[in-house]
């Protein structure tokens, strides 16, 4: 199974919420790292979340996957906007399969653990915005 945080950043890229790096266009998606360039960017990075305990009649451990979204943009409108967009897209999905590669997974849903937040500038002045998140994702085939 690919990691959490690329199914998330290609869910991202197939509701042209942003774009595939190589393609050098507006807000490519990078999952688990946020390099310098390009200014208008997103990253998707694994986060720890608790283990949400047992299901009472199975007494399998529930299991989510942890994520930050960060958006970077030179304006503040513009990134604002932009996280808020992403969050209202995770809050649709219900069972949203796509592929990956090879591969298809299933994103059960995705819980956002906080709301949209400016968490200030880094050192070349680009304007950060994170949402914390948990998702629930299957490989299927």
């Amino acid at each position: 199974m690919v990691p959490a945080e690329q199914v998330i950043s290609e869910y991202l890229r197939s509701v042209l919420l942003g774009s595939n790096p190589r393609q050098k266009t507006l807000w490519p998606v990078f999952y688990g790292r946020l390099p310098n360039e390009p200014d208008a960017c997103i990253a998707v990075h694994r986060d720890s979340i608790p283990t949400e305990g047992r299901h009472h009649r199975s007494g399998q451990t529930q299991h989510h996957e942890g994520l930050q979204i960060r958006v970077r943009h030179q304006q503040y409108s513009e990134g604002q906007a932009k996280i808020e967009e992403i969050s209202d897209s995770l809050d649709t999905i219900v069972r949203k399969v796509l592929s990956v590669g090879t591969k298809r997974y299933r994103i059960q849903s995705v819980t956002q653990l906080t709301t949209p937040s400016f968490i200030g500038p880094d050192t070349n002045n680009r304007l950060n915005f994170v949402l914390n998140c948990s998702a629930s994702i299957q490989a299927i085939s």
